[in-house]
């Protein structure tokens, strides 16, 4: 029987208990797409600015949740480069 001892190397990342940057804000969620949001009603949030992806740089990250109360792991998140949206 082997015990989960926080003190021993188990070969994990969680292991080394690596503390997040503060500077680098991420959702960790699913991904959506705008189309699959259409005519639906959501709560944004969080977003982060300028986000760099193969479509090209200054894009939108946005997390959103159907009910405001959903738990985390209810969260979507869409990328955008929509004026509406960012402006």
């Amino acid at each position: 029987m082997t015990s989960n001892n926080n003190s021993t190397d188990d070969g994990s990342l969680s292991f080394l208990n690596i503390q997040p940057d503060e500077a680098n804000k991420h959702f960790n969620c699913p991904e959506t797409t705008q189309q699959k949001l259409i005519n639906l009603q959501f709560w944004l949030i969080d977003f982060i600015e300028d986000v760099k992806t193969k479509f090209g740089a200054n894009r939108f990250l946005v997390k959103i949740k159907f009910k405001k109360d959903d738990p985390e792991s209810e969260a979507k998140k869409f990328f955008t480069n929509s004026s509406e949206i960012k402006y």
